[in-house]
């Protein structure tokens, strides 16, 4: 029962895509049927200002090219001191002086067709499988575990949480989803300090690394959305000062600061403690925000019209459902474990089977993106992969600090970094496949 239950979890996610897919297909027609209407509109008022212009012309030559050649009474010297008069201030000015103005555009929206029917057969799908999971916590005699199948409920409140986190940051638009994913990580910072033990020679480097340093990130982040330049009128690209700053000096601030406190036991696990979560939880998901600050465009060169909120959505989108998936396929097929002191229930017929549908659901959601249907369904398939790699890796942490969860603030699914541990190790890879191939 409990692998018909994932077969039909994975089927509730596929359809509701697939239905999305068509939904956005017939968006894209109906807009090139929009741009159609608003050329021929463009081409009827040029045609409609060039007759204007043959009348005034008309109006304004001399009599004596309307009148038949046969006409002998007119002289040629009175045609020749005939000079056209300047226009007063109470005549209007003729219709070549003033060009016509194009019709105006509506503004670019944040949530755009596309995205909005993607996230709407999201809710649907997540709604679906909501019903049917409380309907099978009420039968009295089910053959599901009735504690998985409760862990399985209160993961779906979680998601229904991300959910509402989705529509803050797209309601606020930019700022707001940089502000959203700052928090964020500020969160998931301390659940990863709180975790590990610290000594009082760490405090200074820790308030440096809250309270500086994961800021200053997203403030950064945020900056590179503004036209700033320097006094030679060349743009600032705060690009190179961001994807630095932590690797870079904040890895070298942060162990000075902690010798300077003069406290040398366990010095380099101290250090390493820290610098490894301010680069897993800050600077590492930090690259989705980031993704706001490209100018992106398709694999043929051509500037894309869509939207950045709606790949952002299709990143974070498409790191659940790989979750999803894999689980999926472990419970179906799983029979080689990874690592069983780890993680026992990750399996490599679930990353792979996993992997592999997460590339089929990039497939159909390549609408919302700027690549091409094998490019989203490829870089799907990465970001799966590498998400299956970062949950490993969150767990041997927690498996070595010989804890279950990370926290307790996210119902259903434990802490923040409990529900983020894939899109930290993917957002990175994400980010910096995207602005190689795609971006200008």
């Amino acid at each position: 029962m409990v692998r018909l239950f994932a077969i039909f979890i994975s089927g509730c996610l596929l359809t509701s895509f697939a239905v999305g897919l068509r939904a956005q297909d017939i968006s894209a027609q109906d807009n090139s049927a929009q741009d159609k209407a608003a050329q021929d509109f463009a081409a009827v008022d040029v045609g409609s200002d060039n007759q204007e212009l043959d009348s005034n012309d008309l109006k304004s030559s001399p009599s004596s090219e309307l009148a038949p050649e046969s006409a002998p009474e007119v002289e040629k010297p009175e045609i020749a001191l005939e000079q056209p008069q300047p226009p007063s201030a109470k005549q209007s000015l003729p219709v070549n002086a003033i060009p016509a103005k194009p019709p105006k555009l509506p503004k670019k929206s944040a949530i755009s067709y596309p995205l909005l029917i993607l996230f709407s057969s999201v809710v649907i799908a997540l709604g679906i499988t909501t019903a049917v999971a409380r309907y099978l916590t009420r039968q009295p005699n089910s053959s599901f575990n009735p504690a998985q199948l409760q862990r399985f409920v209160l993961r779906l409140r979680a998601w229904w949480t991300i959910c509402l986190f989705v529509v803050f940051g797209l309601v606020v638009h930019h700022i707001g989803i940089i502000i959203l994913f700052g928090l964020i990580s500020f969160w998931a910072f301390r659940e990863f300090i709180t975790m590990t033990p610290t000594r009082r020679g760490d405090h200074r480097a820790l308030f440096w690394s809250l309270v500086v340093f994961t800021p200053l990130q997203y403030v950064l982040i945020a900056l590179g959305e503004t036209n700033w330049q320097w006094k030679s009128g060349q743009p600032i690209d705060f690009y190179g000062v961001y994807s630095i700053m932590i690797p870079v000096y904040a890895s070298l601030f942060i162990p000075a600061r902690i010798a300077m406190a003069g406290d040398h036991k366990r010095f380099l696990e101290r250090s390493a403690q820290i610098t490894s979560g301010l680069l897993i939880c800050v600077y590492a998901l930090s690259h989705v925000p980031a993704l706001l600050d490209l100018d992106l465009a398709d694999s043929s060169h051509n500037p894309w019209s869509g939207s950045s909120e709606g790949l952002i959505f299709f990143f974070i989108l498409i790191s659940q459902v790989a979750d999803v998936l894999q689980w999926s396929w472990g419970q179906i097929a799983g029979k080689h474990v990874v690592a069983k002191e780890i993680s026992p229930s990750r399996t490599w017929e679930g990353c792979i089977g996993g992997s592999l549908s997460a590339g089929l659901v990039g497939a159909c959601l390549y609408k919302v993106t700027p690549f091409q249907m094998g490019e989203s369904a490829l870089i799907s398939i990465i970001i799966a992969f590498v998400g299956f790699a970062g949950g490993m890796t969150m767990s041997a942490i927690k498996r070595n600090r010989n804890v279950q969860d990370y926290g307790t603030l996210v119902l259903g699914h434990a802490g923040v970094l409990d529900r983020i541990d894939t899109i930290c190790f993917s957002a990175p890879v994400f980010y910096h496949i995207t602005r190689f191939f795609f971006s200008i």
